[in-house]
């Protein structure tokens, strides 16, 4: 055998090897996941989701509803400012409004229901600059036509800027799309305020609604939406320059028992209750298939190493006449004597 053949079996050899672990990876892999879909199918997570989230349309059909239908106007008045007060419109009824919930494309089991509330579109806030804009707040004033006085939302920040101290300055840009900014080794990502909810909830006591909480999870009141910069190039970032883009902003005023809150904080706000147990099943059965598959590779090669090591056996087996016990004895050892 020639030199120049030894290093050709040798990369064969190495490149075999890695595709079998490659194959044995995917194998536990696929196993693995199929394991997980099998033990969701049995807790079914989104059954007690549903049941949970049907407590609440019930109750929202049984009480909230025609409560927070005696609401026949809202507005909003924008400090500081001079944009005027700016009256909401009303949506009720399910021909009116339908929330967004999502499914996975099954919504045989969502219970249906009737909203309301109160939206703005385009509200007038005032004009700031995004270099003057980071300690820029607004107050929001809410006016019902059912009770004196005016509900607060204080310090809502029309933009804001994060800091992100651990990105370097290709992360900053590729995976967070912010700006490098040089004096302070940091990356800066810009956001501007794009919605305001506010939940309400009825005082019995006191007969009057009082502010609860945000409809976004954790009851924030607030979403913003992120900007680009004037300049996201690698190590060289700049900030947007102009006027904060606020002039599609809206807002909206639920109940605190509207069932869309309800759904934001089981679904973590994306308003997908989860896969079904029949998705579950037949996402488990593709990973099992796919996991039999990537093992054919193993068994081919594992194959003509059995049929090796069984030719050994078969020919290092040998009768010994000498048995004293007039049977046969077989002596199996293998090639190397052992």
């Amino acid at each position: 055998m020639s030199r120049t053949a030894v290093p050709e079996i040798t990369y064969f050899f190495v490149f075999k090897r890695f595709f079998l672990a490659i194959s044995l990876l995917g194998t536990l892999v696929m196993i693995t996941l199929c394991v997980r879909d099998v033990d969701l199918y049995f807790q079914n997570p989104r059954q007690k989701k549903l049941e949970h989230f049907r407590g609440d349309v019930d109750q929202w059909k049984a009480e909230g509803l025609n409560l927070f239908s005696a609401l026949h106007r809202a507005s909003v008045v924008i400090d500081p400012g001079d944009m005027g007060e700016q009256v909401g419109a009303r949506k009720s009824g399910a021909a009116a409004v339908v929330d967004p919930l999502k499914d996975g494309g099954e919504s045989s089991d969502l219970l249906s229901y009737q909203a309301s509330l109160f939206e703005w579109k385009n509200v007038r806030t005032p004009e700031v600059r995004w270099g003057d804009s980071r300690n820029a707040t607004v107050t929001i004033k809410l006016h019902l036509d059912t009770q004196e006085g005016a509900l607060l939302i204080s310090n809502v920040q029309l933009s804001r800027t994060d800091l992100l101290p651990y990105a370097n300055p290709k992360s900053c840009s590729y995976v967070y799309h912010g700006s490098w900014n040089a004096d302070r080794k940091s990356c800066e990502t810009y956001h501007r305020l794009k919605a305001v909810c506010v939940a309400m909830s009825w005082d019995s006591n006191n007969h009057r609604w009082q502010l609860q909480h945000g409809c976004r999870p954790g009851g924030a009141f607030t979403e913003y939406d992120q900007v680009q910069g004037e300049s996201s190039a690698v190590g060289h970032g700049a900030p947007p320059n102009g006027h904060v883009p606020l002039s599609d902003l809206e807002m909206t005023l639920r109940s605190s028992q509207d069932p869309f809150i309800s759904a934001m904080n089981l679904t973590d706000g994306s308003l997908n209750f989860g896969r079904s147990r029949d998705e579950l099943w037949v996402t488990a059965c593709m990973y099992f298939f796919m996991g039999c598959l990537l093992t054919i590779p193993c068994w081919v090669y594992l194959w003509p190493c059995m049929r090796k090591h069984v030719r050994r056996v078969r020919c290092s087996t040998s009768i010994n006449p000498e048995n004293r016990d007039g049977g046969y004895e077989y002596n199996i050892q293998d090639d190397d004597g052992l």
